[in-house]
């Protein structure tokens, strides 16, 4: 049985597709919102969406780190300057098929 994170980081509605944001800021607020594993409440009006944050707003490979079974949020793991590094354990399911398994064998030399 997986066990999950059941304490959620609770932040505000999206402000993807709301004015006074650039769309490399709309960006930036989807993933950090999905890396903290917060609900993603959209708190534009989805009739007046423009194409990029619709397109924001349905990036599934940022939504998978939202929606992992783990529910881990991220925590900044680096920093130099005005670089900042943050990073969340993933739930990763590995299957491994018997065709590779019995694949050729690497030996040191």
């Amino acid at each position: 049985m997986l066990q999950t994170h059941l304490a959620f980081d609770w932040t505000t509605n999206l402000q993807v597709g709301n004015s006074g944001l650039l769309e490399n800021e709309q960006r930036s607020h989807f993933a950090l919102w999905c890396l903290l594993k917060s609900p993603l409440f959209i708190g534009a009006d989805l009739r007046k969406l423009s194409k990029s944050a619709f397109e924001i707003l349905t990036a599934s490979e940022v939504i998978a780190v939202n929606q992992d079974p783990l529910g881990v949020a991220g925590d900044l793991i680096w920093k130099e300057g005005p670089i900042e590094v943050t990073c969340s354990c993933l739930y990763v399911y590995l299957c491994i098929s018997p065709k590779l398994a019995a694949g050729p064998r690497f030996t040191q030399s």
